[in-house]
C-alpha cells in the first residue's frame, strides 16, 4: 500500500487508476491511513473531478477536498511534496 510515504500520486490512467484514486481518497477520509496529500498528475484528473463536482458536488463537503492537489506534470508534483 502507501504506508511510509509522504504523498500518494496518481498519473494518468484508466478505470483501474480512477478506482485506486477513489480508494486512496476514501482511506484518507476515514483516517485508515496517515494524512498525506493525494496528488493527481495531469490535466485529465482536474477535468474529470470538475465534471464530478458539477454533477455531484453537493455530496462532497469542502473539508473532504483538502486531501486533493493537482499538478500539471511530475516535476510540479515533486515540488508539492518537497
Amino acid at each position: 500500500m502507501i504506508d511510509g510515504c509522504q504523498a500518494a500520486l496518481a498519473l494518468p490512467g484508466g478505470p483501474g487508476t480512477l478506482t485506486e484514486v477513489a480508494l486512496t481518497w476514501n482511506l484518507l477520509l476515514t483516517e485508515s491511513i496517515a494524512p498525506r496529500p493525494l496528488i493527481l498528475v495531469g490535466a485529465g484528473w482536474k477535468a474529470t473531478l470538475e465534471t464530478y463536482w458539477q454533477v455531484l458536488g453537493e455530496y462532497t463537503p469542502p473539508n473532504q477536498l483538502c486531501w486533493l492537489a493537482f499538478a500539471a506534470d511530475v516535476e510540479t508534483a515533486v515540488k508539492l511534496i518537497t
